[in-house]
């Protein structure tokens, strides 16, 4: 028989979880009730092998115990203040959303973050969402709301609408498990953090895509995690960054890619090697044959991606997909195609331009703006100087180039012949006509701007507002014109009135779309505080009679004094509630003035337009 005093006992809650430590008792009872199962001579236990395990797991714990700092979380802290930095830097939102892998890792970075500066500033997502905290803000957010129309009624989907208005309106940071995946819309957050880095390629995007969507006004920023001591770590990421491009140009083509790869469990093949290889050698040998495996079909299936959207797809498509043109290629909008081309003309021989990557050298000092690359599209840091839109450089073009003074002549427009995928009706190729632009300032609500094109081909057939600006993202050669004639220049003032008129017409409808919602959910607010607060009157009524009746059926005095001194303050109470209803009312009244106030703020003060140059056109 074994001696209990030789090994030191341990908690099994410390070393198993619940449902190891339920199937150790059945399977001890099983053993228990099984003559079968009594170990032979052979299978006595190795007590010294015993004791070895135990000082093992004792060595474990001690390693453990003595962490005192994590170093990955202080790499986070130091993360979140460069990139807050960096975020105020270019006017984006003070945000920052986090991800971990599970609710333990959350609950720590929640409170270390918040011994770190960033108290009252976190809020957590998670799969249940049901801590102190959240619940609080479900509350606050119901009584908010209540008069909205926001609130669902399914607690679920309420309590995350709450938890991601929290973290919009105060919260600088949400930390989230992978239940913040999918289903948010965090366009207002321009920065993630994967803390825990997953190996699906399609829950990385899925992160990303919580933020990278419709409505986000910055660059969104991604932060990742790799333990560089690890050096399977180190294969994932460079698999992940090079094969799938996920934190590159090519975006959002990793479902496709590995949804085209039969056979392969990408996440399980990770997962394999992890636990079977323990040396570099063996990991690096393990990833080679993975990467050799998914190399030629990603390279393939990338090359058949990209050749159907640029050379299939106009710009109008291309502009809905993340995808790159080739590697040393990276695809543009109209909006930067328009402005690198306007650099080009402005800029002239100031500057050396390469259109392989859409970058160029300023030769000289242009104002402020010092002499160096300079980069439309930046990959890192050592790129160049980026060139946006807020860049002293652009706004120098943009101002030499409004002050340009444009006269009538004639453009021959050559779809074949641009560099953008710009495709135009069928119809239209070989035809010509005349075209006027007019500008439009707008004081409203803002100051609003815009370009309006009015245009007709020689036959009469008017050409759209879209189709014109199509038109101008053609190459194009000037020519000497024939001169419009005066009855071509009144059709296209006559036309670019009526085009000015539809224009203020369509503003005037948008803000009345705004004015009736606005009022609808006024009305409805009124309607509900009104019906609330006569409920409440028509229960205190109730109530009122009830007290009446015991007060003529009270049988002694004492009934009757209590009964009486309640009636009292029932006529009290509905007295306060009959105030509070007037004082409704007022409140009504005075939202509506503000109402009106704003739509009369939102209505067009002042307009100015004016024809900056008819031209004549052809397609060829």
């Amino acid at each position: 028989m074994l001696e209990e005093n030789k090994y030191q006992q341990f908690d099994l809650n410390e070393i198993f979880d619940e449902d190891e430590i339920e199937l150790l008792n059945e399977n001890e009872e099983d053993n228990i009730d099984s003559d079968a199962n009594l170990p032979t001579e052979d299978e006595i236990i190795d007590t010294k092998q015993i004791q070895k395990e135990i000082a093992a797991i004792q060595s474990f714990i001690n390693l453990a115990e003595q962490i005192k700092h994590d170093s990955k979380a202080k790499a986070l802290l130091i993360a979140l203040q460069k990139a807050f930095g960096q975020i105020e830097l270019i006017g984006a939102n003070r945000k920052a959303l986090i991800f971990t892998e599970s609710k333990r890792t959350q609950a720590y970075l929640k409170e270390f973050l918040e011994q770190n500066g960033y108290k009252g500033k976190i809020v957590t997502f998670n799969g249940s969402n049901s801590d102190k905290q959240s619940n609080e803000i479900l509350e606050a957010w119901l009584k908010a709301n209540a008069y909205t129309g926001k609130i669902s009624g399914i607690r679920a989907a309420d309590r995350r609408a709450a938890i991601v208005d929290y973290f919009k309106d105060k919260a600088e940071i949400m930390i989230a498990t992978e239940a913040a995946a999918e289903g948010l819309n965090l366009q207002f957050c321009s920065l993630v953090v994967n803390y825990d880095l997953p190996w699906n390629p399609q829950r990385i995007e899925q992160r990303i895509g919580r933020c990278h969507r419709y409505g986000q006004k910055s660059d969104v920023v991604v932060v990742n995690f790799v333990n560089q001591r690890n050096y399977a770590d180190l294969r994932v990421f460079e698999l992940l960054n090079d094969k799938f491009k996920l934190f590159s140009d090519v975006f959002g083509t990793s479902d496709e890619i590995l949804g085209q790869i039969d056979g392969v469990d990408f996440e399980r093949r990770i997962w394999l090697i992890y636990q079977e290889c323990r040396t570099e050698a063996e990991i690096s040998a393990a990833f080679e044959k993975l990467q050799a495996e998914l190399e030629s079909k990603i390279n393939m299936r990338m090359k058949d991606v990209k050749e159907q959207v640029l050379k299939t797809f106009d710009v109008e498509v291309q502009e809905r997909l993340r995808l790159a043109k080739e590697h040393t290629c990276a695809f543009i909008n109209r909006y930067e195609y328009i402005f690198w081309e306007l650099a080009k003309y402005i800029l002239g021989d100031k500057a050396e331009f390469d259109e392989s990557d859409y970058s160029f050298i300023l030769k000289e000092c242009v104002g402020e703006s010092p002499k160096g690359k300079y980069c439309l599209i930046t990959r890192k840091e050592t790129d160049g100087i980026p060139y946006r839109l807020s860049h002293p450089l652009a706004q120098y073009v943009l101002k030499k180039a409004s002050a340009i003074k444009v006269t009538g002549g004639k453009v021959i427009f050559s779809p074949s012949e641009t560099k953008l995928n710009v495709t135009l009706p069928e119809d239209l190729k070989g035809k010509s006509g005349y075209l006027l632009l007019s500008s439009l300032d707008v004081s409203a609500f803002d100051t609003e701007q815009y370009s309006l094109f009015t245009a007709y081909t020689d036959d009469g057939q008017p050409l759209s507002q879209e189709l014109c600006e199509k038109l101008f993202l053609c190459a194009g050669r000037e020519v000497k014109p024939t001169g419009l004639t005066p009855v071509q220049q009144r059709k296209l003032k006559e036309s670019a009135e009526q085009h000015r008129k539809g224009k203020l017409q369509q503003i005037d409808s948008r803000n009345l779309l705004y004015f009736k919602e606005e009022e609808e959910r006024i009305f409805q607010w009124e309607k509900d505080m009104i019906n609330s607060l006569e409920r409440e009157l028509d229960t205190i009524k109730r109530q009122i009679r009830e007290q009446e009746r015991l007060i003529r059926n009270a049988v002694t005095i004492e009934e009757k004094i209590a009964a009486t001194k309640k009636l009292e303050q029932l006529e009290s109470f509905k007295r306060r509630k009959r105030n509070e209803l007037a004082d409704r009312e007022d409140e009504i009244a005075s939202k509506r003035r503000k109402l009106l106030a704003e739509l009369d703020s939102r209505m067009i003060k002042q307009t100015h337009h004016e024809d900056l140059f008819a031209i004549e056109w052809q397609i060829v």
